[in-house]
């Protein structure tokens, strides 16, 4: 088993198949389509993290993940490749941090209407991209006025108009 996203409810089973599955590379946690609460979203990810750690891709939507449970997969998963986070309230750029610091591979991180976020939050937790030359810190203002979702076609043009 290489990707699990539970359908039904996964309180059950998710942290069993992590257990037992330690080639695991991709989780998806959707609570609204299983239609109950997921309260153990740290619990799934304390155990996904420590018995997978070749898990590279992981969506999470509309659960109750905190920052304890992205500074386990920061610890537990360096090849971390995709971060989706959606309507995840609880998290902080705290958690975010240890993400960045820690998973040198992440390429995709979508965060979306996690209202614990916050502008100041995100600044701190992406501090490390101000390393980055000015002309890749000025792409990534206009791509980040584009949204958080962008083509390099588009920035491009942008970026010659600017």
């Amino acid at each position: 088993l290489r990707s699990l996203a539970p359908h039904d409810d996964p309180r059950e089973g998710v942290a069993l198949v992590a257990r037992h599955c330690p080639m695991l590379q991709s989780l998806e946690l959707f609570e609204f389509e299983c239609g109950v609460r997921f309260d153990n979203a740290d619990a799934v990810l304390r155990t996904a993290a420590a018995a997978c750690p070749g898990l590279r891709h992981v969506i999470l939507i509309v659960t109750r993940v905190s920052d304890e449970g992205l500074r386990a997969l920061a610890g537990g998963c360096p090849q971390l490749e995709t971060l989706w986070l959606r309507y995840c309230g609880a998290l902080t750029g705290a958690g975010l941090r240890a993400v960045l610091s820690s998973c040198r591979q992440l390429r995709d991180l979508n965060i979306d209407s996690c209202s614990g976020v916050t502008g100041a939050s995100f600044r701190a937790a992406t501090g490390s991209l101000r390393k980055l030359d000015a002309t890749a810190q000025e792409l990534l203002q206009l791509a980040a006025c584009i949204g958080n979702t962008f083509d390099l076609r588009t920035l491009s043009v942008i970026s010659r108009m600017t």
